[in-house]
């Protein structure tokens, strides 16, 4: 049932920080166990962030934009679903990224629901940050371990606060706190036969702390035609109540992007993870969670270790069309020089301009990988 006698089988996140989309802001609700840092994940892209958009000619608060849209979605995690919110987005002064206040809620069609609140400031040119967001979700997935599926349901609530210090116009260090509190529940007679730490059904919350290092030379926030983008991150996780140890994990992803011509892009994202072995199982590195990976469910590899690199042929079809070729492979492992998994998929997308202010795409994409597996994403943004 487990393989090197761990459980495979959780995604990575319990919901994520909430998202900006197509020019306005959406709860990105990642439908699982407790919500790790603000990496990206499988679900998380269903509402691409738009924290830091292109720069705009009106600044100051009073000269910003309202604006609220429904937007469906599709994932291996949650199935299909619509998501509907609303953003004022502004800017503080011309050095700085756009700032937004947002609120959003999602259901999806195997009756996950959630809602929240967020915020993102940027002021002083970027200097200084700070962002929060609340969010309160109900989640069904199923876990995978090796020929098994059990399908299980969570609650939680997720609140966080990040502070951000800019070093330079492009380099800035950022301090991460983040409380969950969750409730995971099953009537599969399997479900009761876990370790007790895979099923903390009396209920389980967390505090955790964490620091961020990036290193950002991107042309574009939201549509990155040149330039890097680097980001390292450690987080300490405590128990507040459950049964758990401390712990704590490292990763980094690092994204390279290369223009071909006037209208087409390679974009490149290279990730590494590694977890202590404390680790509770929802906190632990995911292909497809943590490096946003599309072509397999976030909770198929899954271990304390993990690398993985992909990359994505973009095109432009004129103002409002364009579309993606892409592929990866990602590998796990008890840790990073023990990488025993792995997997590799690719697949095509089509992508339709949203916004004439903001550089936004709804994304179709289309995966396929080498089990002969073949997933659905339908999202706002690029996947990185």
């Amino acid at each position: 049932m487990f393989a090197n006698n761990r459980f495979y089988g959780w995604i990575k996140r319990f919901c994520s920080l909430l998202r900006t989309m197509s020019g306005c802001v959406l709860i990105c609700l990642a439908p699982v166990a407790a919500i790790s840092q603000s990496t990206s994940s499988t679900v998380e892209q269903n509402m691409q962030p738009i924290n830091q958009a292109a720069t705009q000619q009106n600044i100051g608060f009073r000269k910003g934009s309202f604006i609220a849209v429904p937007v469906p979605f599709s994932n291996p995690m949650i199935e299909q679903g619509l998501a509907i919110g609303g953003a004022y987005l502004f800017q503080a002064d011309p050095g700085s990224d756009t700032s937004m206040f947002g609120v959003g809620a999602l259901k999806s069609t195997n009756d996950t629901e959630a809602y929240g609140l967020a915020f993102s400031l940027s002021f002083n040119d970027n200097r200084w940050g700070v962002s929060g967001s609340y969010i309160d979700a109900d989640a069904n997935y199923d876990l995978i371990g090796n020929h098994l599926t059990i399908p299980v349901r969570q609650t939680g609530r997720l609140a966080s606060m990040d502070f951000r210090y800019g070093f330079t116009q492009n380099t800035s260090i950022s301090l991460l706190t983040r409380y969950l509190e969750t409730n995971v529940t099953s009537n599969n007679r399997l479900f009761n036969a876990l370790p007790a730490e895979f099923r903390p059904s009396l209920g389980f919350s967390t505090m955790s702390y964490g620091l961020s290092l990036e290193h950002d030379r991107r042309n574009d926030d939201i549509y990155p035609s040149e330039g890097s983008r680097f980001r390292l991150t450690g987080l300490y996780t405590q128990p507040i109540s459950g049964q758990s140890s401390d712990y704590s994990k490292v990763y980094a992803t690092y994204d390279k992007y290369v223009s071909v011509t006037d209208r087409s892009v390679v974009a490149f994202r290279f990730t590494g993870c590694g977890a202590s072995r404390q680790t509770v199982f929802y906190d632990l590195c995911s292909v497809g969670g943590t490096d946003a990976l599309r072509g397999f469910n976030s909770t198929q590899f899954l271990d304390n270790g993990m690398v993985s690199a992909q990359m994505a042929y973009r095109s432009r079809l004129g103002k409002q069309f364009g579309y993606v070729l892409f592929a990866g492979a990602g590998a796990v492992g008890s840790s990073i020089d023990d990488l025993d998994r792995s997997g590799s998929a690719g697949g095509v997308g089509l992508r339709y301009r949203l916004s004439k202010k903001f550089p936004v795409d709804f994304s179709v994409d289309v995966s396929g990988n080498d089990r002969g597996e073949n997933l659905l994403y339908i999202y706002a943004g690029q996947r990185f």
